[in-house]
């Protein structure tokens, strides 16, 4: 700026210099980079998923580009692994892609964690993005077992809990809980017992197998198990064997046989008496010892044995009655042992003695009376209580009791009041066996009065029956009578209705009810319960209120019956029905039949092409506000909203005003979406929407407009082709394609000289034209434009053209071409041919030149070559004026062997045009000479990586030489250096491994490749190899020096290092890493080693004690990155735990439970148990002694130790007397090892001093005071009627009591009852029937099973058989015919029909067998009452002619206060369904309705008719009117006779020539005979005037109008019916045929078809009609009767098809002479040949000028075609995707026009057959195959059509045919799946959405694709 200085400029350019450079930036800068939104930087999905499974997605956001987003893979590993989608468009700026699967995923074998990298990239900016796959494991691998097989051998005297199998594994590969494996173990045996499978145990974590229990040679001997290994997850092992054998050892005492050993003796038995003989065997089976027998113990003093036999007998004298022989219960208890003799020298590792007990029992006498156990007893019975209830004892029940044995024992009871019998009551038993529990059973209940007599007091007495001195005892029974409750809950209604909403919230009260009960106190107290309606409602139990439990849906359930219940305190219920209904509400929205709907409707027309129709539906109730739809459009697009108009009721959319497609809005994209809306009218009323799509079609309703109407143009006469002259535009104001779419053409004046692009408009010179303006020099031409639309439109205009006159001779060539040979190595400027050219003209002056554009040069293999780049174009050369070609270059024949020059002729004396040449083309051939060396390719330098671990004669590479000299041969040497490990095929060059490679000895090669010619003078090249030897895994790790054997403490906490081995792997890279694990049977996870450094170190707690040693395998594995590709080498090393003490003792607690009872009768010294403990220490550690402590309670009334122990052996042994410590004692043992310091553990022993057997089982249940039981009669067999109890005060055995029942030889109850030994259950072994027996009594007796003597003691009981209604009322059906017959007169409302009380009840108690009858169904409603009594009788009057008989059934029942409805029986029902004959409470009664005359006869039809011929003979049958009259009555009131009260002859002509005769004549019976013969003169009808009267002189009347006929006046009617069955419809037939006809149709006779053979077809029914006119009465003759029906041929089918017609004919053919007929049927054969022939000849010349006039038509109207300049048409033109109008270019083989398929999808191309130039027109491309079919209509479905005939389909096809060639056939294949479309009658064969659209062609309706 002026002023400023230099510093300031300088500021202000650094300023605009910054100011530049920011603005640049921020242009830059601008583009934001793409966004990446909803990232989820890690997925996870499991190993196993499926290829092209979507993992997740990548969504981008770009706002300013400015290319769409793109996405891709990043790395090539992720390439590998997944793949991105085609992106799609979320919106205008955002993009998403789905990440695919690509490649398998393995967690197992591969990283379980993979990168994905991908890029987002807007064409400018590019963003990175991450995401983390993480694989998920799959439990896929099985575990497998290793090491097999496993077998072991173990002793029988190994101890319990000892791991005798370590070498069970089995490995699985997957991770977590897949990667665990568990073990289990079961038998294989089929037959083996609890021990056997539970003998043995595995470990399930290690596998170790563990003995469990004791093994038993004698008993299992060998063992076999199934393992199974089963991974966390479920994956299970194929399972393997495991063998156990186990040896047996001397360990097994002897035992007894024959058990138990017991003997009775009298108490006289004389001294050394044999008693018994025990007897003993060895339990070692092997070998087994001798044995010897002595008294262990017990009370063996007064008996000896012999020690060898075994054989007891009495010692001293026996006395039942001594005090201490009483206290044993005359029992003599001893134990006796059996020992094994055992050899010198043998080893006996287990007990060598063995006991048993032997019980001697001394009977005895009585001395003893009855005993009651009271002398005074309170008890209670309630009132009312029937005969043989017992009474209920207050406190101790009756016992009575004598302890004498025997009969001695026995005695009876009875009863007494004031020393007076009395048998109000009766003891039960009353037979006793010395001792029993006493029942008093009510004898007479008519006492037990509560408000009569609240207490009774009596005596009862027992007395012996069988002693002398008939001892007995009195007890005082004092009986307090208890009040008791009866009466049931009552409901004030017997049903309960309740309306509710079906939106009604829950818990909320909808009814509530409430029942009242008379009785006071508990038994007043009523609660409420609620059965039914799908726990949709409840109860309050209190209250009675039903409320709403879960959610009410009428549409659901709109009804509910539910039953409640009241039940008091006392258990009695009584229900009630609750009927719940469910009221609507407006909560379902209307629905829309369819998701969217679519119509098609054609500019200005006013309605659419079909009807258009939206439907709804509504759930809610029907009938109601809340179902009832209307519609409505609530949507429309701008400026069309009065167009359109809704039917508001049905749906259906009209037009209100037509549109205009030009005006329509181009947004629109020729569719119309209105939005309808569905509301129901409830009072919240609910809506739906749809959305419905009209299509648009455009109208061609514009022709196109040139812009001038006359066009002009000069050119020069030498114009060549393709010159342009100018161009015409025309413009076509329709809508859319095709209507807007034209081509022009030129109709005339081009006289073939002139073209037009039919695209552009663009005029030029024909192909081939030659211009002469002096022959003419103006053309005028008639240009038109013609649009694609239907039916085209044209418009037209002038082009007139003017020619100028030039110059035009141009040279000529003689040879337009020449070849010539000339050597390679010619030399530059040797001449080799004059080429020369004449010119016509006088003045031309020719000049030469080689057009260097016009070069070609091919090698000797004929490809062309560059001819610029290779310097060919400098080969040749011309001299100008003489045409002399010489060489002008160095000439190379391996770049080109033959060349091709243009020569250029030039007349430089031309004046028009400027340039008149002539070219002539040379070609010259090079010969060959040996001028090149081989050369190698690609280059002379090879580099190649070779395995070392290759096979020898393998292929290592390929090398290749060419030369470039013709006809040579290349061979191949290697150096010496290469050929050390290498050798070459001299003639491929390939080399091969000659030596087996080592990369550790040599990592790489280098040597050199000879390749020479075979030339006269070779010459060769060389070429390097370099080798690179590839390592592969090819050795194995190798284990340096290490111990064998490592030592660590017990007590090593985890990470103390053992020890540490190292090995070393020659391999290169991963192959030589090594990684170490341990495996072995000891690799349990205790120790763990360093993968990395090879340090094992301790990684569980150690315990010496468990496993002293472990013996680890040490795997030393390379490449761990592939488990595929592995060596390893392994290696033993084993480590030894020193011993600390950390063990104390442990009891073997197995062995105590066998001797933790002890007799109080042990003496001093005898052993109790043998105490071990074991410590699993080594040394003084392990070694354990044995001590009492202090804490005990084992001392005896003396303060004594009863116990002590052997400090060594931990023998306990007895210390004291234990008869005064009886009971439960204990000591506490410690047991001390001698460590240092010392460990020691403590347990306490409880021992049982045990006494003997001396207290008798008590009866606990039933209670033996009242010891009555009750059963309801006709329970099932094995019903458990009660479980007897007892207990016993002793212990053990003794104390265990077994039940049985005694049988009794003067009474057999005992037999009906079975009872359970063990559990004392009593059941009925028969059913027991109150009717046969009501009481039972049975002695049941509960034992001990005490030793020495066990006791027992025995209960009488009573079992009552309480009577229920168990038989119902029976109706004797051998008494009663079924159905039971009754009958009733008709029309009177007051007749009894009878009693039904005939039914019989077997039930005993009187208040069973009251009957009652009730109607359990009935066909008739309302009609009958039946009392409860059984009377039958009518409620309303019943009219037979309707109901001839009722059928009702009558159900019987013992329940009198039912209040029951009945049901209906269906009218067609044979027998009433609720009837069972099985079911003999049922009674089926059949009423008949006794008739009146209340009906009087009625003739069918009024007017009757009947044709007969004039053949028929005199006093032939014609008419039976009985099937013509009615009447309602029964036959005793039926029809009686027919009359004739006259006869009208018409016409007068007929009445004449009868001259008086009468005839017809009419019997009584109703059969009409002719009485007359008719003549064929005779012609007319005759009415005939009847009367039918019935029995009750009741009459009706009709008349019967005969017609005399002729035959040719009948037809046949053939029905597929039988004849039955056509007389029921014939007169609906004639009725229905008269209506189409116009006739009255006449049924002359209806009989059995008969075939042409004349044989009967029962299948079939012939039927004679003749038709009558209505209006004159006469006879129509057949043939107009059929053409008639024929006429209404379709009014006529469903006719046809309702009755089964097979044919309608006529009845009368007739007949002529046979040679006649023959010579006639000849003729009409010869006629038809002929006529025949001139059809073919008609047809052959209708073809041939047919297919004439298509070619001329075709050469007329073919337009013009676009010139390329090559001569040749387009191919890509538009043009040749039309149908050129005039050609048959799309004419095929039997081709129909009505059939669109071939014309709308592109028919293929032409069959050769087209008339128009191939070059000019190309066919249409081929397409895939579509099938599609079109329902052709038959002439008169339109009635209004008024032209009638199939030619308005055949044009309206046409004309279709024109309108849719312009579819594109692109647009119609995209939209069908594969091309092709199945239709068959007009539907497709699938469903096709979106592709089918309604078409109207010309009025026709038919669906296009």
């Amino acid at each position: 700026m002026a002023g400023w200085s230099p510093f300031q400029n300088r500021i202000n350019q650094r300023f605009l210099s910054v100011l530049l450079l920011s603005i640049v930036i921020q242009l830059v800068t601008a583009n934001n980079p793409p966004q990446l939104i909803k990232f989820e930087s890690a997925l996870i999905w499991p190993e196993d998923t499926a290829v092209g499974t979507i993992l997740g997605n990548l969504t981008g956001v770009d706002i300013d580009g400015p290319a769409p987003l793109e996405f891709k893979t990043d790395t090539t590993d992720t390439g590998n692994l997944v793949e991105l989608s085609q992106p799609r468009d979320l919106g205008s700026d955002t993009r998403i892609v789905d990440i695919k699967l690509k490649a398998v995923l393995d967690r197992d074998y591969e990283p379980s964690e993979r990168q994905l990298f991908f890029k987002v990239s807007d064409g400018t900016s590019e963003i990175p993005a991450k995401i983390t796959l993480f694989i998920r494991d799959v439990n896929d691998v099985k575990p497998q077992f290793k090491n097999l097989p496993y077998k072991a051998t173990v002793n029988e005297s190994v101890s319990p809990n000892t791991v005798m199998f370590m070498g069970v594994t089995a490995d699985d590969p997957d991770n977590g809980r897949g990667g665990t494996v568990q073990y289990s173990m079961e038998t294989d045996a089929q037959a083996a017992d609890e021990d056997y499978r539970t003998t043995f145990e595995i470990d399930p974590i290690s596998g170790n197998i563990t003995v469990k229990k004791p093994l038993n040679y004698e008993k299992h001997n060998f063992y076999q198990f199934k393992i199974k290994a089963v991974d966390g997850i479920g994956l299970e092992a194929e399972a393997a064997d495991f063998v156990v054998t186990v040896l047996d050892v001397q360990d097994t005492p002897p035992y007894f046989v024959n058990l138990p050993y017991s003997a009775e003796v009298n108490e006289s038995v004389s001294i050394g008496t044999s008693i018994l003989q025990v007897s003993g065997l060895d339990g070692d089976r092997g070998v087994p010892n001798d044995l010897t027998y002595s008294f262990l113990r017990g009370d063996y003093e007064k008996f000896n044995i012999d020690s060898s036999t075994g054989v007891i007998t009495v010692k001293s004298p026996l006395d039942r009655d001594s005090q201490e022989v009483r206290n044993r219960g005359g029992v003599y208890a001893m134990y006796v042992k059996a020992s094994e003799i055992v050899p010198a020298n043998q080893v006996n590792n287990g007990l060598k003695t063995a006991s048993t007990l032997v019980t001697i029992t001394v009977e005895d006498v009585n001395d003893n009376s009855p005993v009651f156990n009271k002398i005074n007893y309170q008890a209670q019975i309630l009132e009312n209580m029937q005969n043989g209830v017992p009474v209920t004892f207050v406190d101790d029940v009756m016992r009575v009791s004598d302890i004498d044995q025997g009969t001695n024992s026995h005695f009876v009871l009875s009863v007494e009041q004031n020393g007076q019998p009395y048998d109000d009551f009766t003891p039960l038993p009353q037979e006793i066996y010395s001792e029993s529990t006493i029942l008093l059973r009510v004898n007479n209940s008519t006492n037990l009065d509560y408000e009569k007599n609240s207490e009774i007091i009596f005596q009862v007495i027992a007395r012996e029956v069988d002693t002398v001195e008939k001892r007995s005892s009195t007890a005082t029974v004092t009986v307090t009578v208890e009040d008791m409750n009866d009466n049931a809950p009552v409901f004030p209604n017997q049903t309960y209705v309740v309306q509710v909403e079906e939106n009604t919230d829950i818990n909320t009260v909808i009814q509530t009810i409430q029942a009242t009960d008379a009785d006071d106190g508990i038994f007043g107290n009523i609660t409420y319960s609620l059965r039914g309606g799908n726990n949709k409602f409840g109860i309050d139990n209190q209250t009675g209120g039903i409320y709403i439990a879960s959610t009410l849906d009428r549409e659901e359930t709109d009804e509910y019956y539910l039953t409640a219940e009241a039940i008091d305190g006392g258990g009695l219920r009584t229900p009630v029905e609750v009927k719940v209904v469910i009221e609507d509400m407006n909560d379902q929205k209307p629905v829309f039949r369819r998701q969217e709907y679519e119509a098609i409707l054609r500019e200005s027309d006013s309605d659419f092409l079909r009807p258009l129709f939206v439907e709804a539906t509504d759930d809610d109730q029907i009938n109601t506000a809340n179902s009832i739809v209307k519609y409505r459009i609530t949507e429309t697009p701008a400026n069309l909203q009065n167009n359109f108009t809704i039917n508001p009721d049905n749906g259906h959319i009209t037009i209100t005003t037509p549109i205009d497609y030009e005006k329509l809005d181009q947004s629109l994209n020729s569719v119309i979406i209105l939005k309808v809306e569905a509301i129901d009218q409830g009072s919240q009323p609910l809506a739906s929407t749809v959305n419905v799509s009209i299509v648009m079609e455009d109208l061609n309703d514009n022709a196109p407009v040139f812009e001038q109407n006359k066009y002009s143009a000069i050119v020069p006469e030498n114009s060549t082709e393709g010159t342009v002259l100018l161009e015409v535009k025309a413009t076509d104001l329709d809508g859319i394609s095709p209507n807007n779419e034209f081509i022009y053409r030129i109709e005339s004046g081009a006289l073939d000289k002139f073209r037009i692009n039919f695209a552009t408009g663009e005029l030029t010179v024909e192909t081939g034209a030659k211009l002469n303006r002096e022959e003419k020099d103006v053309y005028v031409m008639n240009v038109s434009a013609i649009d694609k639309g239907t039916p085209p439109q044209t418009g037209r205009c002038t082009v007139v053209v003017n020619l100028t006159d030039v110059n035009d001779e141009i040279p000529i060539f003689q040879q337009p071409s020449q070849t010539v040979t000339i050597p390679e190595n010619a030399t530059i400027g040797d001449a080799f041919l004059t080429y020369a050219a004449t010119d016509a003209d006088l003045n031309s002056e020719l000049s030469y030149q080689i057009i260097k554009d016009g070069y070609k040069a091919y090698n000797d293999r004929n490809e062309e070559v560059d001819v610029n780049s290779n310097n060919i174009t400098d080969y040749f050369n011309v001299i100008p004026n003489t045409g002399v070609v010489y060489v002008s270059a160095k000439l190379d024949r391996e770049i080109a062997e033959r060349i091709i020059l243009k020569i250029l002729a030039t007349d430089l004396e031309a004046w028009s045009p400027k340039i008149q040449a002539a070219t002539a083309t040379l070609t010259v051939l090079l010969e060959d000479s040996n001028d090149n060396a081989p050369v190698f390719k690609p280059s002379s330098t090879y580099v190649v990586n070779i395995s070392e671990g290759q096979e020898m004669e393998s292929e290592a590479l390929r090398v290749e030489a060419v030369d470039p000299d013709k006809n040579q041969q290349v061979t191949y040497d290697l150096d010496t250096i290469g050929d050390v490990n290498f050798k070459i095929d001299q003639q491929t060059g390939i080399i091969r491994i000659k030596k087996k490679l080592d990369r550790e000895l040599e990592p790489s090669l280098t040597f050199v490749v000879v390749a020479r010619d075979n030339g006269n003078t070779p010459m060769s090249s060389t070429a390097t190899v370099s080798v690179s030897v590839l390592d592969i895994n090819d050795n194995a790790p190798i284990f340096l020096p290490h111990p064998q054997i490592y030592n660590v403490g017990e007590d090593a906490p985890t990470g103390t290092e053992v020890g540490k081995v190292k090995a070393t792997d020659p391999d290169d890279g991963a192959f030589g890493e090594v990684f170490y694990l341990l495996e072995g049977i000891d690799s349990d996870g205790t120790f763990d080693i360093d993968e990395d450094q090879g340090v094992i170190t301790v990684s569980k707690e150690l315990d010496r004690e468990v496993k002293a040693e472990y013996s680890l395998v040490v795997v030393a594995t390379d490449n761990k990155a592939n488990p595929k590709d592995q060596r390893s080498n392994r290696t033993t090393v084993t480590i030894q735990l020193d011993d600390i003490n950390d063990n104390a003792p442990q009891y073997n607690l197995n062995i105590l439970p066998s001797a933790k009872f002890v007799r109080e009768s042990a003496t001093v010294g005898t052993i109790v148990v043998n105490i071990l403990a074991t410590d699993k220490d080594k040394g003084e550690n392990g070694t354990v002694q044995y001590f009492l402590t202090g804490d005990t309670n084992a001392t005896n009334a003396q303060g004594q130790a009863i116990f002590k122990v052997d400090q060594i052996s931990g023998i306990m042994t007895v210390n004291a007397d234990l008869r005064t410590a009886t009971g439960v004692r204990y000591v506490t043992v410690n047991a001390t090892d001698k460590g240092n310091p010392s460990q020691y553990n403590t347990t306490v022993l409880d021992f049982t001093i045990i006494d003997d057997n001396d207290d008798p089982p008590t009866f606990i249940r039933p209670d033996p005071s009242n010891p009555l039981v009750v059963i309801e009669e006709g329970q099932p067999v094995n019903t458990t009627i009660i479980i007897i109890s007892a207990t016993d005060d002793d212990q053990g055995e003794n104390g265990q009591v077994v039940y049985s029942i005694i049988q009794s030889k003067t009474k057999q109850d005992w037999k009906k009852f079975h009872l359970d030994s063990i559990s004392g259950r009593i059941s009925n072994k028969e059913v027991l029937d109150r009717e046969t027996q009501k009481f039972y009594e049975l002695q049941v007796r509960a034992t001990d099973r005490g030793t020495p003597r066990n006791y027992s003691t025995d209960l009488s009981m009573t079992i009552e058989v309480k009577d229920v209604n168990d038989q119902e009322p029976e109706f004797d059906r051998s008494k009663i015919e079924t159905p039971y017959k009754m009958n009733v007169l008709e029309e009177s409302n007051t007749e009894c029909v009878g009693n039904v009380s005939i039914a019989e009840d077997k039930d005993f108690d009187s208040n069973f067998t009251i009957i009652c009858y009730y109607i359990l169904s009935t066909s008739l409603n309302d009609t009958f009452t039946l009392s409860p009594s059984g009377n039958l009788c009518l409620k309303n009057s019943i009219d037979r002619e309707t109901t001839p008989y009722v059928y009702l059934v009558i159900q019987a029942s013992s329940n009198c206060y039912e209040d029951r409805s009945y049901t209906i029986i269906p009218q067609n029902a044979a027998v009433p369904p609720e009837y069972n004959d099985q079911d003999p409470t049922l009674l089926w009664v059949n009423v008949s309705i006794t008739d009146i005359n209340d009906n009087s006869p009625k003739f069918k039809m009024k007017e009757l008719a009947l044709g007969i011929t004039k053949t028929t003979q005199f006093g032939s049958f014609v008419y039976n009117l009985k099937n013509e009259v009615i009447d309602a009555d029964s036959q005793a009131y039926g029809i009686n006779q027919f009359s004739l009260i006259s006869i009208d002859i018409q016409p007068e002509e007929l009445r004449n020539e009868l001259d008086g005769q009468v005839p017809f004549v009419l019997f009584p019976n109703g059969t009409v005979k002719t009485n007359t013969y008719f003549r064929s003169t005779m012609f007319g009808y005759f009415i005939l005037s009847l009367v039918a009267s019935d029995k009750g002189n009741k009459n009706d009347t009709a008349n019967l109008r005969i017609s005399l006929i002729n035959d040719n006046q009948r037809l046949k009617v053939v029905f597929r019916e039988r004849v039955e069955k056509v007389g029921k419809f014939r007169d609906d037939f004639a009725s229905e045929l008269q209506n189409i006809t116009g006739y009255r149709i006449v049924v002359d006779k209806v009989q059995t078809h008969e075939n042409d053979a004349g044989k009967p077809e029962i299948d079939k029914t012939d039927m004679f009609i003749h038709g009558e006119d209505l209006s004159t009465n006469e006879v129509v003759p057949a043939n107009d009767l059929l053409r008639k029906i024929d006429y209404n041929a379709e009014r006529m089918v469903s006719i046809l098809n309702d009755y089964n017609v097979l044919t309608i004919i006529p009845t009368y053919i007739e007949t002529s002479n046979d040679e006649t007929e023959k010579k006639l049927r000849m003729a009409l054969i010869l006629v038809s040949v002929i006529l025949g022939a001139l059809v073919i000849i008609l047809i052959i010349a209708f073809y041939t000028s047919r297919r004439k006039y298509q070619r001329k038509l075709k050469a007329a109207t073919a337009m013009a075609y676009v010139s390329n300049g090559n001569g040749k048409g387009s191919q890509d033109s538009d043009l040749y995707k039309l149908e050129m109008p005039g050609t048959n270019i799309h004419s095929y083989e039997n081709a129909n026009p009505i059939y669109l398929e071939k014309i709308l999808l592109g028919e293929m191309d032409g069959d050769g057959q087209n008339s128009l130039d191939e070059n000019a027109i190309e066919t249409n491309p081929s397409y895939d195959e579509q099938e599609v079919s079109m329902n052709i209509f038959p002439e008169d479905k339109d009635q209004t059509n008024v032209e009638g005939t199939t030619d308005l389909y055949l044009k309206a096809a046409l004309k279709e045919h024109e309108t849719s060639k312009n579819l594109k056939n692109s647009d119609i294949n995209k939209n069908i799946p594969n091309g092709k479309i199945k239709i068959k009658n007009g539907h497709a064969l699938e469903p096709l959405a979106d592709l089918s659209t309604t078409r109207n062609i010309d009025g026709l309706q038919t669906t296009e694709i």
